[in-house]
């Protein structure tokens, strides 16, 4: 009898990290940012997070791609941007704080991985380098 419940507790635990994984989607934004003297895209001067630091350091911000991703099962999603990156996220876990996610960027010659926690409808903002350029990678997940 022992033996029967460890192996339905057993096939119990390969079924549960599946089912902890919901259905959902992420918006993201790929946003060309410089210390230029050119301004803000209107559209984006509507998102808070844009207007304080760090990120309010940028001068010069335009919107070069929007993508809606859908997530599911824990399973990842992979979108080509409009300036020839690709990008990988999936649902990585969930905590009191929110839900995790895993990103990978891929660029020519590196590969960003980028880790975050959100709470739904929370956005993520992170900054990726390039030469003088910078990219701004915005996450709204739901």
């Amino acid at each position: 009898m022992r033996a029967r419940i460890l192996a339905v507790l057993a096939f119990l635990s390969v079924l549960v990290p599946a089912a902890a994984f919901a259905d959902g989607t992420c918006k993201v934004v790929l946003i060309r940012a410089s210390h230029g003297t050119g301004g803000i895209e209107a559209r984006l001067q509507k998102i808070r997070p844009l207007a304080q630091p760090p990120l309010s350091l940028f001068r010069e911000m335009r919107l070069l791609d929007e993508k809606e991703m859908s997530l599911s099962g824990g399973n990842a999603s992979t979108v080509r941007l409009s300036n020839g990156w690709s990008l990988r996220l999936r649902e990585a876990g969930r905590s009191p704080e929110g839900t995790s996610y895993a990103a990978e960027v891929h660029r020519p010659g590196s590969t960003d991985r980028i880790r975050f926690t959100a709470a739904p409808g929370a956005p993520f903002f992170t900054v990726i380098q390039r030469g003088q350029e910078a990219f701004i990678l915005g996450f709204t997940c739901q």
